[in-house]
């Protein structure tokens, strides 16, 4: 719809253009049943996408075919087509955006490129994306177009996948800005431009401010007020008053840029937490490295046994804490800092003998650091054995026995290496031994006690109300007996909860393929993350028990993702070919560092799921960096079902 400077109100449909003229109360419709346009008549085809008035007062109507110019004295149109030498040639314009430049010329944003129109000459000049030249557009689908506010050569268009397109028209080159800039999703709906020079726009994941000439986001989501972190095509929208609106697939959001504040304050920076060897240390027992809290500690001395430690910490700004950020180093050892966005957790292990500084600085909400942090010193005493006598005997030493020693040792390791792996199967198939057996009786014996009590409650229940006139005696009795039968119900569907993180019966009951489809389905269920899942029939490929380590490996990614990643789309693969099963889970969260990770909290799930892919006769790998998600890939052999 549009309002065109005389105060008419016009409206374009799929069927045809329809005038109002306000002021008189009448009304008129232009129409055409022809298949190819007339320019005589009403020449859309029947199909009208976008309306547009330029500073001469002259209506533009974009269809599938071109753009038409209104002329009111004639009361007809002009048609320009896109393509002039194909009679039957459409463009894919669902969700076209007119601009108008200081020079007069009109461009026009489609699914198929961005077209310049010169309306003097009635030509057009066409930018498509060309993956041979990386001064190309870099995506076809142009939804949204804004000039910028301090360059009147350069245009900003917002793509449908391919991220924030900046256009020279000096140099007629483009250069982008995706989510490695900055940018918090690639799809870009619309673009409004604020008094400051920032520009807004509506993506699909959040709201972001964008200041061109430092060319820096600041992103907003539903933690902000969102109405979702989803937004429309076409929803978006600009008041004479300043105020911005952008519609969503939960309804809109409408405010003021002057309103939104950053929040300016550093944040202070403490220690909260100190272990060793995963273990809390505290002041108070006996030989602690600590002599008071770790809060107030500023140099801590360790022996060689305790080079394995973490440290944990926070930033004292609690505006959003979800989304203050964290960097540490610790000097003489990191090369530089270590960049951890929303983690409050450093972890280091087999640190060599020496001194060093440990370093972690952090930020508010809205990215103000404290860059001078917290610190504390660390000494890391030798072990007596790195002593230079020690060594200068152990030289001597082993140049004597070297040859008696290297084969028997070299045999003693492999043979531990045996043991370890056996035993890491074992304690594998006894964990699901164990879980099989409580699963089962907590169902059967618990489930069935829990059971029986609520239903002789609820029969108890009924024979009291069959008694005549004693409701009142009564009324205290049937409560009871109504919170019996509740409490019992309660138990029983913890029960049954249990019962299937311990042991998923489904997966005897229905097959490998569809109980990971449920389990998929219950984790979807339990949160925001969006998944996208393709699975290959897996029934019959594995024997029981290697079907329980199959699944649980799928089961802990995707405890880990939604513990830890805090992703918005996970991918998940299982493609069966030939003698081969792969595996793939990948999501788009904030990532970690694999290597760091073996040390913390969730390190043994990535050692099970390591183990239960040896079990299985394939291989595990892991793929993370921190900001860049994760990328868990498991590929199993299936010559034969193994036992």
């Amino acid at each position: 719809m549009l309002q065109d400077k005389t105060g008419a109100l016009w409206a374009g449909t799929d069927r045809f253009l329809l005038k109002i003229d306000l002021r008189q109360g009448k009304a008129e419709q232009f129409i055409s049943t022809d298949v190819r346009p007339d320019p005589r008549k009403f020449p859309f085809g029947n199909i009208v996408y976008k309306l547009f008035e330029d500073r001469a007062e002259n209506l533009w109507a974009a269809t599938l075919y071109g753009i038409y110019r209104f002329d009111p004295v004639r009361n007809d149109f002009t048609e320009y087509p896109f393509d002039p030498g194909a009679e039957d040639k459409a463009m894919d314009s669902s969700y076209p955006a007119i601009y108008e430049d200081l020079d007069g010329f009109l461009w026009i944003g489609t699914a198929d490129g961005v077209f310049r129109f010169d309306p003097n000459g009635g030509t057009f000049k066409i930018y498509r994306h060309d993956s041979q030249n990386p001064n190309s557009l870099s995506h076809n689908a142009v939804r949204t177009i804004a000039p910028d506010p301090f360059e009147p050569n350069v245009l900003w268009l917002g793509t449908a996948g391919g991220g924030l397109n900046r256009f020279d028209k000096h140099t007629d080159a483009f250069s982008v800005l995706t989510e490695k800039n900055g940018l918090p999703n690639n799809v870009i709906y619309g673009i409004l431009s604020d008094d400051e020079g920032n520009l807004w726009m509506s993506t699909n994941n959040g709201i972001s401010r964008f200041d061109p000439r430092s060319r820096t986001f600041k992103n907003f989501d539903k933690k902000d007020g969102l109405q979702h972190n989803e937004f429309n095509s076409c929803a978006f929208f600009k008041s004479t008053s300043g105020e911005l609106f952008f519609g969503g697939i939960n309804g809109f959001n409408a405010f003021y840029p002057s309103d939104v504040k950053d929040n300016p304050n550093p944040p202070p920076v403490v220690l909260t937490d100190f272990q060793i060897l995963n273990k809390e240390i505290s002041f108070r027992e006996k030989d602690s490295p600590l002599k008071q809290t770790i809060t107030e500690t500023k140099e801590i001395t360790l022996n060689y046994e305790q080079r394995f430690f973490s440290f944990e910490f926070a930033a004292l700004d609690f505006t959003e804490p979800g989304k203050n950020q964290y960097a540490y180093q610790l000097e003489n050892f990191d090369k530089e800092m270590v960049k951890i966005g929303t983690q409050r957790r450093a972890f280091y292990t087999n640190i060599p003998p020496g001194t060093y500084t440990f370093r972690v600085i952090a930020s508010n909400n809205d990215g103000f650091w404290n860059n001078e942090g917290a610190t504390i010193k660390i000494t890391i005493l030798p072990p007596f054995w790195l002593t230079w006598w020690f060594v200068t005997l152990m030289v001597v030493v082993v140049i004597g026995i070297i040859f008696l020693i290297v084969y028997p040792q070299i045999s003693k390791l492999r043979f531990e290496k045996e043991i370890q792996e056996a035993f890491a199967g074992q304690l594998i198939e006894e964990q699901e031994n164990d879980r099989k057996r409580i699963a089962a009786e907590l169902h059967d014996g618990i489930g069935q006690s829990l059971l029986i009590i609520k239903n002789r409650a609820f029969l108890g229940e009924k024979l009291i109300h069959k008694e005549t006139g004693q409701e009142q005696k009564i009324e205290s009795v049937l409560e009871q007996l109504d919170e019996i039968s509740g409490s019992a119900t309660e138990a029983l569907e913890q029960v049954r909860e249990i019962a299937y993180y311990l042991r998923p019966s489904h997966l005897e009951r229905v097959g490998l393929t569809s109980a990971i489809g449920e389990m998929i389905e219950r984790v979807a269920d339990s949160s925001e993350i969006e998944f996208d899942v393709k699975i290959t029939e897996l029934d019959g490929v594995f024997s029981p028990q290697n079907e329980i380590n199959f699944y649980r490996i799928v089961q802990e990614s995707l405890n880990n993702i939604i513990k830890h990643s805090g992703a918005a789309l996970v991918k998940i693969r299982i493609v069966r070919e030939n003698d081969q099963v792969e595996l793939t889970i990948k999501d788009n969260g904030q990532g970690f560092v694999p290597e760091t990770a073996k040390e913390k909290s969730r390190g043994f799930g990535l050692k099970g799921m390591s183990e239960r892919a040896r079990l299985l006769g394939g291989t595990y790998s892991i793929k993370s960096s921190v900001g860049e998600g994760t990328m868990v890939r498991v590929k199993i052999k299936n010559d034969e079902k193994r036992d």
